[in-house]
């Protein structure tokens, strides 16, 4: 992979700079791979980006979410459409406002046309299958997302090191991208590393590397406000430094 096909983002960027590369251009048959720690917005991200293309496009999104149920998954979907705290509709502490906001979320949500399956355990031919035969009665497929790929169950393809397991798995959605001619976006966990002087970087990619040499993009998902936090700790060490 060329440092052309690698971005780091942040938060704030992401949404922008991602759907553009999905949509600038029709990118069917590709890879694309969102990647980053827990907690910094993935699945947020990917549902944006697949909101985006079902309401501005109205075209199909198949989402194959491993880590959430479906009706978490609509849920926070609604949410983010409305710009309503997730949390609130939980709690039952909506504004009198707010409800009629989200209730008009929901109506929009509910034409949208996104296949969800969150069956635990798919398998790389699962998917495979399934997505080819969706894409003979559904001409109007637009992306794929997978989310996330370590979570996918890559024990069925025989017994290999799990690095193997995963590269197994990360071709066969390359090749699915390119014989149904659709995008596939997957959203890859990145390890915790270090808390104080943690950087995005493929290495933390761990058991699923084998998405670098598989993935047309790679999206690095940064926290740069707590870079930059860092950056600035580092100047004062360093002054400190010269101080003593």
């Amino acid at each position: 992979m060329t440092n052309q096909n690698l971005c780091v983002v942040d938060k704030q960027q992401s949404e922008k700079t991602v759907l553009s590369h999905l949509t600038q251009r029709y990118c069917g048959g590709e890879v694309v791979t969102i990647a980053g720690r827990p907690g910094v917005g993935k699945t947020d991200l990917a549902l944006k980006i697949a909101a985006n293309i079902l309401l501005n496009q109205n075209k199909l999104v198949a989402y194959f979410s491993f880590g959430m149920p479906v009706i978490q998954l609509y849920t926070k979907m609604v949410c983010l459409y409305s710009g309503i705290n997730r949390y609130k509709p939980e709690r039952g502490d909506l504004t009198e406002e707010e409800h009629g906001i989200f209730y008009d979320s929901v109506k929009t949500i509910n034409k949208i046309k996104i296949f969800v399956d969150d069956t635990a355990q798919l398998t790389p031919l699962d998917i495979y299958v399934q997505c080819a035969k969706f894409k003979r009665f559904n001409r109007d497929l637009a992306l794929i997302v997978i989310d996330y790929f370590q979570l996918m169950n890559v024990k069925a393809v025989g017994d290999f090191s799990p690095e193997e397991q995963f590269a197994y798995a990360a071709r066969s959605l390359k090749d699915l991208a390119l014989n149904i001619y659709v995008p596939i976006l997957i959203i890859s966990q990145l390890s915790r590393g270090n808390e104080i002087e943690y950087k995005a970087d493929l290495s933390q990619l761990g058991e699923a590397i084998s998405l670098k040499k598989y993935s047309d993009k790679i999206f690095l998902l940064d926290r740069m406000d707590r870079m930059d936090g860092m950056d600035r700790m580092d100047g004062r060490q360093r002054a400190e430094g010269h101080k003593r």
